[in-house]
């Protein structure tokens, strides 16, 4: 028994131990690979090719054990790549793409199941030059990485991205997540309106853009969120404030909402979290809009606010034919390691 008891003690100790020691071997293995994919720049980004700088942004998340989406940018044009990892830690390229007018500072990439398929999607953001962040996403279908976000056509026929800070949320309930792109901040210098606020719905491997425009929108975490709610000239109130709680996982356990420091809703209880919460409430520019929540460290809400005219053609779309569920709970929130 004596035995037994020391063997008990013993093995939290050496889980423990092989834990750290496989933790340890990860980072070594992340670092080798980081490295290899900044040593892989694409040549159409590479000094003395058609660029004119020499400095190049790279990163990465992985992709299942054995597969990796990697990003890079010169500061104009911009490539994202599928690689293989071999067990030595290699990389073998699968596919490329590189859309014109893609490219920025710096840059990062998640993987989301937008669609609630399974498969998680690839969302490449690199920076403006005024600090937003300009997204693009594409499906890797095993052989192509496919261009599937909105764009726009810009002067001499170069293609940009129509979402800018970008936030993914599923207000609507279908088990797919929506994109609710914001305008640039601040405006652009030549005094031009910012691009507006706009949702799209991800329908059938393509962005769909809904024809009333956000005021707000974004996903809560708790323990408290306030933003300050910037209305545009043309757009007046009342306004309808939906509230969704987070993925099957992420719920939350009670929220409240305040506007300017006074509370504009009821408490809500655990036990409404599945449900849609829809408010109606007129509000000055700049008003703070706060969220109080309390649930898991990774529970939230997702919110949109939009005028009270437009909360039909919002309830419009609930009520359409629902998409199949997503079969991964724990793709709610982007994933991946990013480098």
């Amino acid at each position: 028994m004596r035995k037994l008891t020391h063997a008990l003690t013993i093995a939290p100790l050496l889980a423990m131990t092989m834990c750290g020691v496989r933790a340890a071997q990860a980072v070594e293995e992340d670092a080798a690979i980081s490295e290899a994919v900044r040593a892989d720049v694409p040549a159409i980004l590479r000094p003395g090719s058609s660029t004119r700088h020499a400095i190049t942004y790279s990163c990465f998340a992985r992709y299942g054990r054995d597969q990796l989406i990697a990003a890079y940018s010169n500061g104009d044009d911009g490539v994202v790549r599928a690689y293989a990892v071999t067990r030595s830690g290699a990389l073998n390229l699968l596919a490329e793409s590189a859309p014109r007018g893609m490219g920025g500072g710096d840059c990062e990439v998640n993987l989301l199941d937008i669609d609630g398929d399974g498969r998680p999607e690839v969302i490449v953001s690199f920076g403006s030059v005024r600090g937003n962040s300009m997204d693009w996403v594409f499906q890797w279908t095993g052989n192509a990485l496919v261009n599937s976000g909105p764009t726009v056509m810009m002067a001499g026929g170069i293609g940009a991205t129509d979402l800018t800070n970008t936030t993914f949320i599923d207000i609507l309930g279908d088990g797919t997540k929506q994109a609710i792109s914001i305008g640039e901040s601040p405006p652009p210098p030549d005094g031009s309106p910012p691009l507006p606020d706009k949702l799209f719905r991800y329908v059938n491997g393509a962005f769909v853009e809904e024809p009333f425009p956000v005021v707000e929108g974004g996903t809560a975490y708790p323990p408290s969120m306030t933003t300050y709610v910037v209305i545009p000239k043309e757009v007046t109130g009342p306004f309808a404030l939906f509230i969704r709680s987070g993925g099957r996982e992420k719920r939350w356990q009670e929220i409240e909402v305040l506007l300017n420091g006074k509370r504009i809703i009821p408490q809500a209880k655990k036990g409404d979290s599945d449900s849609l919460k829809r408010f109606v409430f007129d509000m000055a520019n700049n008003s703070a809009l706060e969220f109080r929540t309390t649930g898991t460290s990774g529970g939230g809400a997702d919110y949109l606010l939009i005028q009270q005219k437009d909360s039909a053609a919002l309830e419009g779309l609930m009520q359409e034919k629902q998409l199949p569920q997503r079969t991964r709970p724990e793709d709610d929130e982007p994933h991946g390691e990013r480098q």
